[in-house]
């Protein structure tokens, strides 16, 4: 085999390998997640954004502070409502976008 032969079968190898990996972190059905953190007793409380296929998603949760700031994206246009962490626990998963958008999942618990 020529090395030419190798680099274009090297190269088309890790195309396909690139691809299913970006397909695996690409998800369009986030509630696989959310059921993962209501095993573990967290429960919806609102949902902001419009849902989509998302990239990658990030939580944001905090025992000690008095207040969890939930945030979204629409248009562009970034949103927030703020929950006061006084009798409840708060949970935001923010799930982004492959436009760029993002929504938000609000869960919460009992302290």
């Amino acid at each position: 085999m020529t090395p030419i032969f190798l680099a274009k079968n090297s190269f088309a190898a890790a195309s396909i390998c690139f691809a299913t990996l970006a397909g695996l972190s690409c998800s369009g059905d986030y509630s696989s997640i959310v059921d993962d953190w209501e095993d573990e007793g967290w429960q919806v409380v609102e949902e902001f954004g419009s849902v989509g296929a998302y990239t990658h998603y990030t939580d944001l949760k905090n025992e000690r502070a008095q207040a969890v700031e939930a945030s979204w994206v629409i248009n562009g246009e970034r949103k927030t409502k703020l929950y006061q962490q006084s009798s409840k626990r708060y949970l935001v998963l923010r799930f982004e976008r492959t436009d760029g958008d993002v929504f938000a999942v609000v869960m919460s618990k009992r302290r």
